[in-house]
């Protein structure tokens, strides 16, 4: 991966952040905010609904926006130029399967990676 350093942010307010980050990052062409579940994907889309280009994909049908959210088991396979991933904490991954999903959504990062405590 070419680019910035991963960087994790402690902030509570993850709409906010997000939107700071989608913001700051508008210069490229994807943006990717990965999560760990498809509910988690809807409640923060429809947190963020407000933002341009961005879409909601929890199934394979959907047309991916310039910005997109969807769970990590989405994006394999797929590549991103920045990669956010929220609820980064170690409550929030405990099994085998919660690693694998979380080395999937860091590795989709091609710049920037941020990762929301």
């Amino acid at each position: 991966r070419h680019g910035e350093e991963p960087k994790v942010l402690d902030n509570q307010n993850y709409n906010e952040e997000i939107a700071k980050l989608v913001k700051e990052n508008e210069n490229y062409n994807s943006i990717a905010i990965l999560t760990k579940t498809a509910s988690e994907a809807k409640e923060l889309y429809e947190k963020l609904y407000s933002l341009e280009n961005m879409s909601l994909n929890i199934t394979y049908e959907e047309q991916i926006e310039k910005v997109c959210i969807m769970p990590a088991y989405m994006a394999k396979g797929l590549e991103f130029d920045v990669v956010i991933i929220p609820n980064y904490n170690k409550n929030n991954f405990k099994t085998v399967l919660d690693f694998n999903m979380l080395y999937i959504s860091i590795t989709r990062a091609l710049h920037k990676l941020y990762l929301l405590k």
